[in-house]
């Protein structure tokens, strides 16, 4: 269960750049925010498992596969999940999803086609921000 957790975002951008812009915005949008929404809830799925261990014993661990064995050396990729953990995976997802479903963003994106970096000689302006020909910078 842990290893869907970065998987459907991955699985996200596949579908994303594999149809560019063979889809409508909605439709590339639908599927970003689609699975970072799985991802939150297998994560919220995976958080409420732990919290029903055991105090002693909090921490799930999933084998996704065997990398190297050799005699009695293994070494195993595999997934853990601890308290600490759980904590940064709720953030992340989370923040992610409200960032995603967040009705700004995508105005955010379209004001980010105008933004220029300038890089001057003049002392007193150094540097400054430009959108669409405005300065940011402080007068």
């Amino acid at each position: 269960m842990l290893l869907l957790i970065p998987l459907l975002p991955f699985l996200g951008f596949l579908l994303n750049a594999s149809f560019g812009k063979r889809v409508s915005k909605a439709a590339a949008g639908a599927v970003a925010c689609g699975a970072m929404a799985g991802s939150f809830l297998v994560s919220l799925a995976a958080v409420w498992q732990l919290a029903g261990l055991p105090h002693e014993s909090r921490a799930i661990a999933n084998q996704v596969f065997t990398w190297i064995t050799s005699g009695d050396f293994t070494a195993a990729f595999t997934l853990r999940l601890d308290p600490l953990s759980s904590v940064m995976i709720l953030v992340i997802t989370g923040v992610l999803l409200m960032l995603y479903y967040h009705p700004s963003v995508p105005q955010a994106y379209a004001d980010m086609k105008d933004l220029q970096f300038v890089v001057s000689s003049d002392k007193d302006a150094c540097r400054s921000w430009q959108i669409g020909g405005r300065s940011l910078a402080a007068e």
